[in-house]
């Protein structure tokens, strides 16, 4: 269900003042405390914390750094005279300098992420479906907003908002050559994965030999991981560990170390998120993508959507969607604090327009350039300005928004 709020709709008001208050301040041509900040601004610094998948790990730390380190107000700490509040608080909005910064993190706010624990926990973790969550600061586990790939089910917690903002696909891998195999239909990865398929000849016809009963190996990851989860729904396999040997082949997703470190690297088959394999295993140990269908996982393919296993990537964090079901069991327990909503909501610092975003001081681009640049890097793409998230909506922006309720 794609939902939209009015507030979102005076946060964009609110960010364009902003934007026009920063570009008049980064002239210098007005003095201290003359520029006119946006209303709703904090007046102390929040830290933020993120959970969830392996995935998305490294980008949402490059993401978190980026957001992390640009300009926002000033601290009162920055002042000589004492006592110095040193608890992260801000100048009142009327005494800022007309250096001050509205457009980026303005507040200050530091974001950090938990070690992976996989999507499907992240989002059970900001869905805090526990007894005793309700009324914490963020969730029963501390955890503001979880990192996951694609969108959710109706098994996870309710009153809970997707916000993706970025393109990704999953397919299977092999090592080497791959016994001659580069391409698998869709039929034949729910065989292999469902139990059906188990040697190499039945992939390859034209193999002889021992060749042709070479094993498949197969390897998949933990049940937690919002990437079995995707993949088992694209292979239509409700358990892909139903073929893996045992326990040793149920590995860390996008990792492929241990296929090597058990010796199966000539017959194993895995599979992996394209954008975190290109990031983090290309080319290393000889590991593969392969096609599925006849279309190759290529970043064109990928990007358009003709690859068939294609998934989004982004944040889930807790909402109010004003049907009072927050609180109740199987529901979110509480909504995000306007931080994290700042941050990772449907036009927050990650997905607003260059209109709305200032430039950072460290690379002379357009925050949204450097944030598009930063989604690249670790080898997914960022999704287009082109989306209207709600009917009837003037909103758009670089993300896509997607309620469980």
């Amino acid at each position: 269900m794609l939902t939209n709020d009015s507030s979102s709709r005076q946060g964009r008001r609110g960010w364009a003042v902003a934007c026009a208050a920063a570009a008049i301040a980064l002239t210098g041509a007005i003095p201290a405390g003359a520029v006119t900040p946006p209303d709703g601004l904090a007046s102390k610094a929040t830290r933020l914390v993120g959970s969830g998948s392996d995935t998305t790990y490294n980008l949402q730390v490059a993401l978190d750094a980026l957001f992390n380190a640009s300009p926002g107000g000033q601290a009162s700490a920055r002042l000589s005279t004492d006592p110095k509040p040193l608890d992260g608080s801000l100048l009142n909005p009327s005494d800022q300098p007309a250096d001050a910064v509205f457009t980026e993190n303005y507040a200050h706010d530091t974001v950090a992420e938990l070690f992976p624990v996989g999507g499907g926990s992240g989002v059970k973790q900001v869905g805090t479906e526990v007894a005793g969550a309700a009324g914490s600061a963020a969730s029963a586990y501390g955890v503001d907003f979880a990192r996951n790939i694609g969108t959710l089910s109706a098994s996870d917690p309710k009153d809970l908002r997707t916000v993706a903002y970025g393109q990704d696909a999953i397919t299977w891998l092999a090592f080497g050559k791959a016994h001659g195999v580069t391409n698998l239909t869709q039929a034949q990865l729910t065989g292999i994965w469902g139990g059906s398929i188990t040697t190499w000849g039945q992939l390859n016809p034209t193999l002889t030999g021992k060749k042709a009963t070479d094993p498949i190996v197969v390897y998949t990851t933990y049940q937690a991981a919002s990437l079995r989860k995707n993949w088992e729904t694209y292979i239509h396999v409700s358990n892909s560990a139903i073929a893996s040997p045992d326990a040793n082949h149920i590995i860390r997703q996008n990792n492929t170390y241990q296929i090597v470190a058990n010796g199966d690297a000539k017959n194993a088959i895995y599979f992996a998120s394209v954008g975190a394999w290109k990031t983090n295993h290309a080319f290393k140990d000889k590991s593969v993508l392969g096609a599925v269908d006849g279309v190759a996982p290529t970043d064109a393919n990928v990007k358009n959507g003709t690859f068939p296993f294609t998934q989004y990537v982004g944040n889930v964090y807790a909402f109010d969607p004003g049907n009072s079901t927050l609180g109740t069991t199987g529901y979110a327990k509480v909504a995000a604090n306007a931080a994290t909503v700042n941050y990772v909501g449907p036009n927050g610092w990650i997905c607003k327009d260059q209109a709305l975003h200032g430039i950072n001081p460290y690379t002379g681009n357009n925050y949204r350039t450097d944030i598009a640049n930063t989604i690249r890097a670790q080898g997914f793409f960022p999704l287009n300005w082109d989306y209207t998230y709600a009917s009837g909506s003037t909103d758009q922006s670089y993300c896509r928004v997607f309620d469980n309720v």
